[in-house]
């Protein structure tokens, strides 16, 4: 009877030591499985990091490579791959394809690609370039010829009545028998200014996509302008005003018969491919504008005083 208790008593205790052998192993092993699941998501993060910067690094190339090519326009121009200099083999680390179109696509219509800060200029050109980037106009290289222009600004649901509310000044640049000229006009939704400018409409106006607050409509036959003369009309250029809040979009419509804009620049669209990552960046060159401190009477590189 002795006998079979001690050996009942040592079954138990051979089974509890199985049993904490193999719980330490179950531990063992989850820690074992915790630790290279976090390496592997480790690596994962890093690898995908990795691909995103070469990505947008690639992306970035092509925008370069872009803005400084001789080809104005056209459909994938830059389209190469970059391959890795060093590391063997030349192994492929990222793909780039770039389109170059002219910009705006839309010729009836023109939204600024930049929001527009107090006292900040844009400028739309209303003539032509030929291959050469001198000024021209024909079949293939259309002039504004439109008697109206439509002007919109301000982001959608911005209030007409504040002090930040943005008004407008238009500078007209045209060439005449007399040489080249300038007419300006302003416009302001807020009547109680009293700046004397011209009144504008609180109301949506849409370009290309984009609602505006604010609109004026510019009647170049009522200021005199040679609007029917292809070439007349050179460049409007606009000035945004009183907005020292926020940044806001402007944007312009063609009315009236002839009203197609000359392309204002070119549209550069890069994407940039790594492993499962792919980066786009879209970047506008516009022509080159006359530089709008010209515009003063006055300037100088050094603070005027007045007497």
């Amino acid at each position: 009877m002795k006998n079979t208790q001690s050996g009942q008593a040592l079954l138990t205790q051979s089974g509890q030591a199985l049993l904490i052998v193999l719980l330490a192993m179950a531990t063992i092993a989850t820690v074992a499985l915790s630790i290279v699941s976090r390496s592997i998501t480790d690596v994962s993060v890093t690898t995908d990091e990795e691909d995103s910067l070469r990505a947008f690094s690639a992306a970035e190339a092509g925008i370069e490579e872009a803005l400084t090519s001789d080809v104005f326009v056209g459909s994938d121009v830059v389209d190469k791959t970059l391959t890795s200099e060093s590391g063997g083999g030349g192994d492929i680390i990222a793909q780039v394809n770039v389109d170059i179109a002219a910009f705006p696509q839309n010729s009836r219509e023109y939204a600024y690609p930049i929001d527009l800060a107090s006292g900040d200029y844009a400028t739309v050109w209303l003539v032509s370039r030929d291959d050469e980037q001198i000024f021209a106009c024909s079949a293939t290289n259309p002039c504004y010829t439109g008697n109206l222009l439509r002007l919109c600004w301000g982001k959608s649901g911005t209030s007409g009545s504040t002090s930040v509310t943005p008004a407008l000044e238009t500078t007209m640049i045209y060439e005449d028998a007399l040489g080249v000229n300038v007419r300006r006009q302003a416009y302001d939704p807020n009547s109680s200014r009293g700046n004397g400018y011209q009144s504008a409409t609180v109301g949506s106006c849409t370009v290309a996509g984009v609602t505006y607050a604010f609109f004026a409509n510019l009647n170049l036959a009522s200021l005199g302008l040679p609007w029917s003369t292809p070439g007349g009309l050179k460049a409007i250029q606009v000035r945004m005003l009183y907005n020292t809040d926020q940044d806001h979009p402007f944007g312009i419509i063609g009315q009236g018969s002839s009203t197609d804009f000359p392309t204002q620049g070119r549209r550069v669209d890069s994407e940039g491919v790594a492993g499962a990552s792919t980066r786009r960046i879209e970047a506008f060159l516009l022509h080159p504008e006359v530089p709008p401190y010209f515009n003063n009477a006055v300037f100088s590189n050094q603070s005027i005083t007045k007497p």
